[in-house]
């Protein structure tokens, strides 16, 4: 067989003849697309004799070769190569982390058990990296190896914790995860704080609006961050109290996370449109979202300058023509009991559909 000459090896006849040496040799083939064809076969054939060429074919620089390398690592299903996977899942590629994962996945109950000894190893980093694979492993029984680890002497070994119950979104990790937020470190705290945003428990909210009190910028910016993933109404009036920081490292995440509610974030913004402090930033947000009408959902303008020279004011429109009145039909109205927006025409023909009130007015948030 002509490996590096001009004449190709036959990959197809060389699996179906289980001839691991000859695709062994195939790895080291100048064709990009016969050490991918050999990768794929020794993968099939599960021969661990393939372990350690298919290990120095992962130096290769070719990101597809990288990935075919981890997929038929993980096929072979062997304890030898769980420590180098473990490795890999903090590789600069996305691609080859969710590869890793896949394999260990692959090799299921052997890495799970591997990783357990590795759980009560005396060096930090093996404990860490082993509490991150375990965020990988979508084995059941991860969950509970991955909250104890949240009590581990080491912070980063808590912290990686933290961030695996993120991942795996399990209930079970809720309570545990809250009393993490009382973690000595603050770093701790914070990685509780995003995976309980992730997990988005309801029983979490309250604790994670207590945290909009904590002393730390930090520790109020990702609890900031948390509520806004909740996209619940309970979380709306503390996040605009938490828009009115003059810290800007909260400030600005709690605009964003408002953005984010969309419609139940509406009236209790609008409530604050006149405030001192959190006017402005109402009317940001406000007018960044795509307001509709209540009734026929039709998108509401609610700017007061428009082309042709129109400038929108409740004074001038009642004296306009009905013709401009008919162009303007998505001007935004708003009820005034309970703050419920409809378009010209919705209300002038119905009663308010959050109330029955049929008293509007105007509703401008925009000089331009």
């Amino acid at each position: 067989m002509a490996v590096f000459g001009i004449g190709k090896p036959n990959i197809e006849k060389l699996k179906k003849k289980k001839d691991v040496n000859g695709l062994i040799e195939a790895l080291q083939h100048r064709d990009e697309n016969i050490r991918k064809k050999s990768i794929k076969a020794l993968g099939d054939l599960k021969d661990k004799r393939a372990i350690e060429p298919l290990i120095q074919a992962l130096k290769d620089k070719d990101e597809d070769i990288r990935i075919n390398v981890i997929e038929a690592l993980g096929k072979i299903k062997s304890n030898e190569v769980v420590d180098l996977l473990i490795k890999t899942l903090k590789d600069k590629n996305k691609k080859i982390r969710k590869s890793a994962a896949e394999a260990l996945e692959m090799i299921g109950q052997p890495a799970v058990e591997h990783l357990i000894v590795s759980l009560k190893n005396k060096n930090d980093n093996i404990r860490r990296d082993a509490v991150k694979a375990f965020g990988e492993v979508k084995d059941k029984k991860a969950v509970d190896y991955i909250i104890q680890a949240l009590k581990d002497k080491n912070r980063n070994v808590r912290k990686e914790a933290a961030k695996a119950l993120g991942k795996r979104k399990d209930p079970r990790s809720v309570k545990p995860l809250i009393e993490a937020m009382k973690d000595e470190n603050v770093e701790v705290q914070k990685c509780a704080i995003q995976a309980l945003g992730n997990i988005k428990d309801e029983f979490s909210l309250e604790f994670i609006i207590k945290a909009l009190k904590n002393n730390d910028k930090f520790i109020r910016k990702h609890a900031v961050e948390a509520l806004g993933k909740f996209k619940s109404p309970k979380a709306v009036k503390p996040l605009i109290k938490a828009m009115g920081e003059e810290e800007w490292t909260v400030h600005w995440p709690a605009v964003q996370a408002l953005k984010s509610m969309g419609q139940i974030a509406v009236k209790p913004l609008i409530k604050v449109i006149d405030h001192k402090n959190l006017g402005s930033s109402a009317k940001h947000i406000l007018d960044w979202m795509n307001l509709r009408c209540a009734r026929c959902k039709t998108k509401l303008q609610t700017k007061r300058y428009l082309p042709g020279g129109i400038i929108l004011g409740e004074e001038e429109y009642n004296q306009w023509t009905t013709k401009t009145k008919r162009q303007l039909s998505r001007v935004a109205y708003k009820c005034r009991n309970c703050d419920t927006l409809q378009c010209r025409v919705c209300a002038e023909k119905y009663q308010c559909p959050g109330c029955s009130n049929n008293v509007f007015d105007v509703f401008l948030i925009s000089e331009r």
